[in-house]
């Protein structure tokens, strides 16, 4: 009986850390493509720390090259994140927003990368695709 015991303490708690260990599908960066609605997200806290961690992965996963991705400003205010948007960098280059996501926020200025096509806006946890304009 304690043998039977045993095995099945053993198995449930092994089941249980081989589950928790799951990564979720993510890839080196943390994120993925979320087919449903065809936008790229990561998968952490949304605080400005996981941010740079994030962005320091993505740095890193090319090799620490920095012309891998862009950091710059929106040049004045973001209004959020729309289908169709259009935004304007202070390092003159504009972007479009080529998939579905949606967020409304507002922030003058705020620091933006870009990087694999996807751009991530200081302080919000979504990335959007984007194609230069």
């Amino acid at each position: 009986m304690k043998r039977y015991l045993l095995i099945a303490i053993f198995l449930t708690f092994g089941l249980v850390s081989i589950v928790s260990a799951h990564s979720g599908r993510t890839d080196s960066s943390g994120g993925h493509n979320d087919r449903s609605n065809g936008t790229y997200h990561y998968h952490n806290s949304g605080s400005s720390s996981s941010s740079s961690s994030v962005l320091d992965r993505l740095y890193n996963s090319y090799g620490g090259n920095s012309n891998a991705y862009i950091k710059s400003r929106i040049n004045g205010s973001f209004n959020g994140f729309g289908y169709g948007n259009k935004y304007i960098l202070t390092n003159g280059q504009t972007w479009i927003q080529v998939d579905r996501k949606k967020a409304t926020v507002k922030k003058y200025r705020p620091k933006v990368t870009i990087f694999n096509d996807h751009m991530r806006v200081e302080g919000l946890m979504h990335a959007v695709r984007v194609r230069q304009y």
